[in-house]
């Protein structure tokens, strides 16, 4: 029987190929994606496929990260109609952007790839909890491992930065750093969930030349062509497989970091539980979960 799957942005890149290839081994995927009529028209043409020949349920749920509240009633949807889940893989995501803050005033990167995810794992924990074999999956990135930040009002600061100290790259970097320290943390504190973070490699989806223009998309293609074929640059279905596998697993060390269906020895501010702990509990100040 196959697992009921929610995957946050799954209407393009790692996403997208996520859900058809998670739906073609018969699983029963909930993809959670900002509410619009071309991803929802996306989705709806998936499942009517996948129906036609056989292959797992696709349900669509709108989301926008930007917003806390629109979260919540994500959640709440997710937990009304499906009284298990599976697994939970974080995998929306932005990258580099302009500076932008969010309806609750955080930067936007921050918000979307951390916090709004963090939150969404937390209120789904009444489904997750009804599974026996129950995992989260943050899609992280190997910045994370260069990551400097380890005093807490200074990763406070990241996450309100001012426009005129906005660098984009470190709030990525930091951003992708607190999913997986939150991906270590958690694995203590839900013992019965496995958790864990992967860096799926460079992939040629949108997010590696959203910034640039459709023209820098034109140009590159060789370079990115060529890159692909000596696998310096996955394609998206390639960039699934680390995912698949651990989803596969019945087991793994919780808290972990991967790369290539391996672990991989992550950014060493991970050892520093207390900071870890911290991070975790303004995260839940914030998010309104104490």
């Amino acid at each position: 029987m196959g697992k009921t799957i929610v995957i946050t942005g799954a209407n393009s890149g790692i996403g997208l190929a996520l859900t058809k290839v998670l739906t073609q081994k018969g699983n029963h995927v909930v993809a959670l994606c900002r509410d619009n009529p071309n991803n929802k028209a996306l989705i709806e043409n998936l499942s009517k496929n996948n129906k036609a020949f056989g292959l797992g349920k696709v349900d669509f749920i709108g989301i926008n990260l930007n917003n806390l509240h629109s979260v919540r009633q994500a959640a709440h949807q997710v937990i009304n109609l499906y009284q298990t889940v599976d697994v939970v893989i974080c995998n929306a995501g932005v990258r580099d952007t302009s500076y932008l803050v969010t309806q609750q005033k955080f930067e936007q990167q921050f918000q979307v790839n951390y916090l709004s995810q963090f939150l969404l794992v937390h209120l789904l924990m009444p489904s997750l909890t009804n599974s026996a074999g129950a995992k989260v999956i943050f899609n992280t990135s190997i910045s994370a491992e260069k990551a400097t930040i380890n005093q807490l009002d200074k990763w406070m600061a990241t996450a309100v930065i001012k426009e005129s100290a906005y660098d984009g790259l470190l709030s990525y970097r930091e951003s992708k750093f607190t999913q997986m320290a939150m991906s270590k943390h958690m694995a203590e504190l839900f013992p019965n969930i496995l958790f864990a973070s992967v860096h799926p490699g460079v992939v040629n989806t949108n997010l590696l030349n959203r910034n640039y223009g459709e023209w820098f998309k034109i140009a590159s293609f060789p370079f990115v062509a060529l890159a692909m074929a000596i696998g310096l640059v996955k394609s998206a279905k390639k960039a699934t497989e680390t995912f698949v596998h651990l989803i596969e697993e019945p087991t793994f060390e919780s808290g972990t970091y991967w790369f290539n269906k391996q672990q991989r020895l992550p950014n060493s501010i991970l050892n520093e539980k207390d900071y870890l702990k911290q991070i975790y509990e303004q995260s839940k100040k914030w998010t309104g979960l104490s």
